[in-house]
């Protein structure tokens, strides 16, 4: 986001899931992308300190192999209750999409350091 590409159509090194751009969920087993996708799994990796392999931790029987989501992530069946200073939100999502993601999105809540 913060280099101003755009998150519903393809962008160079992109993957494609069902006709729809798809960022990696990376794991020890990742085919990364490549162009300007590329870069940006790359930078995020190294700021982070990861390699693929991070993501395989035998010690502890942990292992992620890796893979893609699409995006933008879709939902259904929107509800929201709101009553006083709560909110209750029921919806539907696809598997393997993260219902922190979307509620961030109605909250515009910040998770970590450097984003606004």
């Amino acid at each position: 986001m913060s280099r101003n590409l755009p998150l519903n159509q393809k962008i160079d090194g992109d993957f494609v899931k069902a006709k729809k751009p798809a960022f990696p969920l990376v794991g020890y087993k990742s085919k990364l992308p490549q162009g300007v996708a590329d870069e940006i799994v790359k930078e995020v990796l190294e700021k982070e300190t990861l390699s693929l392999q991070d993501f395989k931790l035998s010690e502890f029987k942990l292992k992620m192999k890796g893979s893609l989501r699409e995006i933008p992530m879709s939902y259904r069946n929107l509800k929201i209750d709101l009553q006083e200073e709560m909110a209750t939100f029921k919806f539907w999502l696809k598997k393997g999409s993260y219902a922190t993601v979307l509620i961030r999105e109605f909250t515009k809540s910040c998770p970590y350091e450097g984003c606004s």
